[in-house]
C-alpha cells in the first residue's frame, strides 16, 4: 500500500469521509508549503497532548485542572442538559441557559449520570437528543433508567420541543431554533 492510499484509509475513518474526500485531503496536504504541514502535524501532537475530558460533563476541553471551564463556572446551576454527543454541547450552550451538561455517549454513561443526579441539588433534567430513531430509543432507556431517583427528588424532566427538524443532527441547528426547543421542552 503506499503512502497516499495509506493517509487515505486513516482519512476515511473520519466521520462522514468517503474515498474521494478523503484522496482530496491527501492531495491538499501533498500540495501545502512544507511548514505548513509541519505546523498542522503539530497541532494534531499538541491536540492529543493538551486535551482531556472534564471529570463533570465529560467534554473534550483543555483542561487546567480536572473540571472544564464551563463547569467551573456553572457548578451551582439547578438545570441538568443531558446532551449524546459533544457537538450537541457546543450547540447547546451558544443558547446561554445557565445548566449543567453532561455527554452520555448513547448510554455507556449511564451509571455516571445516576450517580451524578443522586448526588446533586437538581430541580431538572432536559434530555436533549437528537430526532433520530437510535436517540429517541436511548431517550426511552434513559427515562426508564432515570425513573426512580426523579420520582424521589421529584426532579422535572423533559425533552427538548420540537423546534427542531425530525432527522436532524442537534449540531446543526441554529442558536434560535435551539432557544425556541428549550423554551417549549416537553
Amino acid at each position: 500500500m503506499s503512502l497516499i492510499e495509506k493517509l487515505s484509509q486513516y482519512f476515511k475513518k473520519f466521520p462522514g469521509i468517503g474515498e474521494r474526500q478523503a484522496a482530496r485531503f491527501v492531495y491538499f496536504l501533498l500540495n501545502e508549503k512544507p511548514a505548513d504541514v509541519k505546523e498542522f502535524i503539530q497541532t494534531v501532537v499538541d491536540l492529543k497532548k493538551n486535551i482531556g475530558q472534564c471529570a463533570y460533563c465529560f467534554r473534550f476541553a483543555e483542561l487546567n485542572e480536572k473540571v472544564c471551564t464551563w463547569c467551573r463556572n456553572h457548578g451551582d446551576a439547578k438545570i441538568l442538559v443531558v446532551v449524546e454527543k459533544e457537538a450537541g454541547l457546543e450547540t447547546l450552550q451558544k443558547s446561554n441557559l445557565a445548566a449543567k451538561y453532561f455527554i452520555l455517549g448513547n448510554l455507556p454513561r449511564q451509571k455516571e449520570l445516576i450517580e451524578k443526579i443522586k448526588k446533586e441539588d437538581i430541580s431538572e433534567i432536559i434530555l436533549a437528543f437528537s430526532l433520530t430513531p437510535q436517540a429517541e430509543y436511548n431517550e426511552g432507556i434513559l427515562r426508564q433508567a432515570l425513573s426512580p431517583i426523579i420520582t424521589q427528588k421529584k426532579i422535572k424532566i423533559s425533552s427538548l420541543g420540537r423546534g427542531i427538524s425530525t432527522g436532524l443532527e442537534l449540531e446543526y441547528s441554529d442558536p434560535e431554533t435551539i432557544q425556541n426547543a428549550l423554551k417549549n421542552r416537553s
